[in-house]
């Protein structure tokens, strides 16, 4: 157990770092609160992303989505931000 653990905590590490994985282990990069209103926002609320350009935490909206009146706290308590696409 104890190498299963140091395995995972060296994955973490590197990956946090920004270097490339060693293993096939999947690590989480985002809390599964984040993850989870991310997943809301784009599903049900019609938002979407472009990881390439604004990054992982950022989300986009036009005329078609419903947006929600919980931006504030979605930026405030997560650290996502809203653009205007």
């Amino acid at each position: 157990m104890e190498t299963k653990k140091r395995t995972w905590m060296m994955e973490r590490f590197r990956i946090m770092s920004g270097l490339p994985q060693r293993t096939k282990m999947r690590i989480a990069t985002r809390p599964t609160k984040v993850y989870k209103a991310i997943w809301y926002l784009e599903n049900m609320r019609n938002y979407f992303r472009d990881i390439e350009v604004g990054g992982k935490f950022t989300l986009y909206y036009d005329d078609e989505t419903k947006r929600s009146d919980k931006e504030c706290y979605y930026a405030q308590q997560l650290g996502l931000t809203f653009k205007k696409a």
